[in-house]
């Protein structure tokens, strides 16, 4: 009977330590998730890019040629003896996008102009000025195209190219 003790002996301590397969023990606290008293790691907020506005470089480079050449039309509206004003015939207008920002697209623009003069008693034109071109800076948003800058200005032209 010792030996039958023994095996009895064994079979409950198997089945009171949970090595006999029964429902597993109940997790500790450390796997539990966790309380409102432990702390809790969350990854830092991370900065995203300041965005910048949705336009293409050749939209940008586009509106801001357009302005430019408005921007030379309205100049020279009131010049008497201007009889012919020409754009991009012997130097083509260009474009560079400088920057982007959330304010829109800055663009440096060039654009070739061509000028006739009459200043004599006749209607002829008698002089002209080929191939000059302004150099300025358009920042472009959705909105608006609103020059920045004029680092080539306008040939002076009408009574002061006349004179």
């Amino acid at each position: 009977m010792h030996r039958s003790g023994l095996s009895l002996l064994l079979c409950l301590l198997v089945l009171i330590a949970g090595c006999a397969g029964g429902p597993p023990a109940t997790p500790t606290q450390s796997e539990t998730t966790p309380t409102p008293t432990q702390s809790q790691t969350t990854a830092p907020p991370t900065s995203s890019p300041t965005p910048t506005v949705q336009l293409s470089n050749a939209t940008a480079g586009e509106r801001a040629i357009a302005a430019e050449k408005q921007r030379i039309s309205a100049e020279t509206s009131d010049w008497e003896d201007l009889t012919d004003l020409s754009f991009g015939i012997l130097r083509p207008a260009t474009y560079s996008v400088v920057n982007r920002t959330e304010s829109g697209v800055l663009v440096s623009v060039q654009v070739g102009y061509s000028m006739e003069f009459a200043c004599g008693p006749s209607d002829d034109p008698t002089d002209a000025v080929d191939g000059a071109a302004t150099e300025t800076r358009y920042l472009v948003s959705p909105e608006e195209t609103r020059l920045v800058s004029v680092q080539q200005e306008l040939y002076p032209g009408g009574e002061r190219f006349c004179a």
